[in-house]
């Protein structure tokens, strides 16, 4: 994924990463913290891995999309 968006993609420690993101939200509508920011700041878990992306399968990844894209406008294929 880091190599398709250009961008690092971190995983979080917690293997409960949606559970934890919705208890972040509740703690903020209940009034435990002031806003969303400070209540993640406070709760959220600390990266276990981080995926650093690779600029030459990123590239690749763009030229087979735009592959995908160029077939997809055909009339037999399906309009995006």
């Amino acid at each position: 994924a880091s190599d398709i968006l250009a961008m690092p993609v971190k995983v979080a420690a917690t293997a409960q990463a949606g559970a934890l993101g919705g208890a972040i939200f509740a703690a903020a509508a209940a009034n435990l913290y002031p806003d969303i920011f400070q209540a993640m700041a406070a709760m959220r878990s600390r990266p276990d891995r981080i995926y650093a992306p690779d600029a030459v399968r990123g590239k690749e990844y763009d030229r087979l999309y735009g592959a995908y894209r160029t077939m997809a406008e055909l009339p037999c294929g399906f309009p995006l």
